[in-house]
């Protein structure tokens, strides 16, 4: 029988240090709006989307559509 020890350790990532999740935002979010039939994100709506919230990110990115 496995006693439980507690919490050994806490891994925190700052984006880029272990894993960054730039190119895979770039990825969803593009994927999104040509499934929708828009063209994918310019510059300036990547580095919006790779700064902010999920929900941000799709108002951002969508504003203007229906």
């Amino acid at each position: 029988m496995h006693r439980n020890q507690g919490t050994r350790a806490v891994v925190f990532d700052c984006d880029g240090v272990m894993f960054d999740s730039r190119e895979a935002n770039i990825n969803f979010y593009n994927h999104l709006l040509t499934h929708f039939g828009l063209s994918p994100m310019e510059k300036e709506a990547v580095n919006f989307v790779h700064m902010h919230t999920a929900d941000e990110s799709i108002r951002h990115i969508f504003q203007g559509t229906p």
